[in-house]
């Protein structure tokens, strides 16, 4: 087991392995890539992603009219479950409300912990392109590895694919792209904590964002105000 004391050495070929594509230069082209565990707790929160996603590229466009919005959305689940497919991104909201419609339903998911680890692989993974970038995770679980929580867990040595999140997240801070984290129990307080110190260590120019969603209003305000962050940033 990796313990909590000891500083995690970054595995320098696999953050190499990360490798960058041009960005695309214009300033009003935004990926958005919504990352959400899958699990059966996690219903009303897919529904209400559902639900919400036109209302936020409704504002964001309305605010910024030249801007175009491409979405994508990342789904996992625990690694006895079925797995959840990925959209890539696209520009047409309705596709994405179908997508997540007719594939995503909240299933699975044994002890506490999930296959966080899995999920944030795949969204590396995504045809990133433009230069303004976000990764919005959404879940009210940790991930696997008894030094992230203190929950009952079936791999508390951590990850059984070998995948270690703070080199997922340095692969994602390589990418440039920017990590927010949607909370909604105390139960993912842990991992956060040591995701954000790992962070601000390795780039703190793009440092991991914790915000809260208790209901809609909270949801919808908080994405299109990290959007809306990312926008005017550059």
């Amino acid at each position: 087991m990796r313990k909590s004391n000891k500083k995690i050495q970054l595995d320098s070929e696999i953050l190499q392995s990360s490798n960058q594509k041009p960005l695309t230069e214009a300033s009003n082209i935004v990926e958005l890539c919504f990352l959400m565990d899958c699990t059966g707790s996690m219903g009303s929160y897919i529904s209400m992603c559902q639900n919400k996603i036109n209302e936020i590229v409704d504002i964001i466009t309305r605010d910024n009219p030249s801007t175009v919005i491409r979405i994508a959305f990342v789904g996992y689940r625990d690694h006895s479950d079925a797995p959840v497919k990925t959209l890539p991104f696209c520009t047409e909201v309705n596709t994405v409300k179908s997508y997540i419609s007719r594939e995503l339903k909240a299933d699975g998911g044994g002890d506490i912990p999930e296959d966080i680890c899995g999920g944030l692989l795949n969204a590396i993974n995504l045809e990133w392109n433009c230069k303004n970038r976000l990764l919005i995770l959404i879940t009210d679980a940790p991930c696997h590895g008894n030094m992230y929580h203190s929950c009952s867990d079936t791999y508390p040595s951590g990850d059984p694919s070998g995948l270690i999140p703070e080199v997922l997240l340095s692969q994602l801070a390589n990418k440039k792209i920017n990590i927010f984290f949607a909370k909604i129990k105390n139960d993912t307080d842990k991992m956060t904590t040591l995701w954000e110190n790992h962070l601000r260590e390795y780039n703190p120019v793009f440092p991991l964002t914790i915000f809260s969603i208790q209901n809609d209003v909270d949801f919808v305000a908080n994405i299109t105000d990290a959007i809306a962050t990312v926008i005017f940033s550059r």
